[in-house]
């Protein structure tokens, strides 16, 4: 009696790798490896990543044809991810996703991973010195006070690639506001102003404001004022 056993077939398996956690704007290498653990080969058969449920990633989908894939074969695919927003990205891997290949095993065609997106990170703009030197003349009770200030300011955070203000004042007038250009990650910004006003300022306070109008967004928006009361012998 002769048996006729079925002829071998092909067993194509998925494994996407490739980073958890992420920043949201920065791109990322995903890695899908492609195996045949079947007894046959498979050929012409496409494999599809795909990215992002509600929010899609660039690019959000990619497919690959295969020709041909030899049992104990292994094909691997990489595709760079860019992830535009903070939040959580579900990234998934299909091989055959149309089913045009008979297989031993259909239950190994997909796997996935979930990616954390985090929100990129800010500047932080803060005083690091300041200082003033004046000097106060009187003709008869009218007093005049020469004042010269000034402040250096450090980027604690990411880098700022706009312009923003700072400002010096002594009780509410102002001393003088400068337009600082940019600021990297790390560096400093020496500003120095002069003004004359027809008062008398000692005992007054002289105030040191970073991003005096407000237009960074910082990951701490307290360290950017100082005061220093006038004190003079």
């Amino acid at each position: 009696m002769i048996s006729a056993f079925p002829p071998p077939l092909p067993d194509l398996a998925v494994d996407l790798s490739g980073p958890h956690t992420v920043t949201a704007g920065e791109s990322a290498t995903y890695t899908l490896r492609v195996r045949n653990l079947g007894g046959s080969s498979a050929h012409d058969f496409t494999v599809k990543f795909t990215c992002g449920e509600y929010v899609s990633c660039n690019p959000p989908s990619k497919s690959w044809l295969i020709q041909s894939l030899e049992p104990g074969g292994e094909a691997v695919l990489e595709i760079e991810v860019t992830f535009p927003s903070a939040g959580e990205y579900p990234l998934t891997a299909v091989v055959d996703p149309d089913n045009v290949i008979e297989e031993e095993d259909e239950g190994n065609n997909h796997d996935s991973i979930l990616v954390l997106a985090s929100p990129p990170p800010l500047p932080d703009i803060a005083i690091r010195q300041a200082a003033y030197e004046i000097t106060i003349q009187y003709v008869g009770e009218v007093a005049t006070s020469y004042i010269y200030a000034n402040m250096t300011i450090i980027n604690l955070g990411a880098d700022v690639d706009q312009s923003f203000k700072c400002k010096i004042t002594i009780d509410g007038s102002t001393v003088g506001e400068v337009t600082v250009p940019g600021l990297e990650s790390g560096k400093s910004y020496f500003i120095e102003m002069q003004a004359t006003l027809p008062i008398d300022v000692r005992g007054m306070r002289m105030r040191y404001i970073a991003d005096s109008e407000n237009v960074i967004e910082e990951s701490n928006e307290n360290n950017n004022v100082g005061e220093l009361l006038i004190e003079m012998d």
